[in-house]
């Protein structure tokens, strides 16, 4: 007995441990199994290989030294089968271990456990002869936390009987509470630097937000939004500020009235229509197509406008013929424009001239060629944006 407890106060001094304490005290309680092992010493008594195996259960109560390490007070029960057919032996192991916490944490992470301590049996034959006998143990571990409170572990050990000269081990899971531990360390709290508030004696009289001083804009009206000039916001930068705007974004550049509307011009647009015919025909050619669209486009921009189209013939023949050809000439270009470009028919109209308007020579092939024609002249007035 004193040769373990000197063993395990020599390692225990060995073992650097210098942190702070993290909890006070610890109680676990666990349980699993344990093995008796045969000893092999030619000197062990003949009744050390009678125990075969055991479940164990068992309490331990520690007291934190460090936040590395603790002595803990061990209490194990067993109830061993004997491998002679005896029954159940009753045995008690008791123990004074020293914990040593790898970790940090004395709640997370690897541990070791020295111990000594003794078997108690209730039938001396379970202890080959014996009621009690001294025992060393040591043991690695695992602890892990599972809150604040609760953390759990888990220990393979190995446990010398003096007295028999048995190698037993021991297999353990435990549940454990944790009591006590330091508070946190306060943060330490930064000092802050206070200024000297100056008092501000500069005025702004029409509270737009600018000081006199730097206001190009006094006597703003209340709740106006100004700029840093203190001047009010012209968003389109038309030259009229926004609360007299009535017509917002304005193109940049465009001329403006008062109230920040465009300014308007009357203007005249017009476009002309001439189609030229073979002699002493009405047959519309396809080479004119173009002019039709432009005349149908025009039309649809304008849908205020109306179209006459006048027809006209070349002075060969006799008037009242001439003055039939004209009529359906120009009729042939209304209906072309009505039936081809959807123009509405009551917009499109028709009047023949005959042989009474020349704009050229009748005595010339090229005079008859151009008198030969119908002709349009669509003008509207419309207003234009400055």
């Amino acid at each position: 007995m004193k040769k373990y407890l000197l063993g395990a106060a020599v390692l225990a001094a060995g073992i650097n441990v210098h942190a702070e304490v993290d909890r006070n005290v610890y109680f676990t309680i666990l349980g699993g199994v344990q093995d008796f092992h045969s000893s092999s010493e030619d000197n062990a008594p003949i009744m050390s290989n009678i125990l075969d195996e055991s479940d164990v259960i068992g309490a331990e109560l520690g007291f934190m030294v460090t936040r590395n390490s603790a002595f803990q007070l061990s209490y194990n029960k067993l109830n061993p089968n004997d491998a002679i057919g005896f029954g159940d032996e009753d045995m008690i192991l008791t123990s004074l271990d020293y914990m040593h916490y790898f970790a940090n944490d004395s709640k997370g992470g690897p541990y070791l456990r020295l111990g000594i301590g003794r078997y108690t049996f209730d039938d001396e034959t379970a202890g080959g002869g014996w009621n009690e006998s001294d025992i060393g143990r040591l043991g690695l571990g695992f602890e892990d936390e599972l809150n604040s409170f609760f953390s759990w572990r888990g220990e393979f050990g190995v446990i010398r009987d003096d007295t028999t000269k048995r190698y037993d081990t021991q297999l353990v899971l435990g549940i454990t509470m944790n009591f006590g531990g330091s508070d946190p360390a306060p943060v330490p709290v930064k000092a802050v630097e206070t200024k000297a508030v100056t008092k501000n004696t500069r005025l702004d009289s029409d509270n737009d937000g600018v000081f006199d001083d730097v206001d190009q804009c006094p006597g703003t009206t209340a709740g106006i939004v100004v700029d840093p000039r203190g001047c009010e916001l012209d968003s389109d930068g038309d030259g009229v500020p926004n609360s007299k705007d009535a017509c917002a974004a304005t193109p940049a550049g465009a001329k403006v009235d008062g109230k920040g509307c465009r300014l308007m011009l009357d203007e005249t647009v017009r476009i002309t229509l001439n189609v030229k015919f073979a002699n002493n025909s009405s047959d519309i050619q396809s080479s004119f197509n173009k002019e039709f669209a432009e005349v149908a486009e025009f039309m649809k921009q304008y849908p205020d406008t109306n179209l006459v189209v006048e027809g006209h013939s070349d002075s060969i023949g006799k008037d009242t013929y001439n003055q039939w050809l004209s009529e359906k000439r120009a009729q042939a270009v209304a209906d072309y424009l009505v039936s081809n470009y959807g123009l509405a028919r009551s917009r499109v109209s028709s009047k023949g001239y005959g042989e009474s308007k020349p704009i050229a020579d009748n005595s010339t092939a090229e005079g008859r060629a151009k008198n030969r024609r119908v002709e349009a002249v669509i003008e509207t007035t419309v207003k234009r944006a400055q």
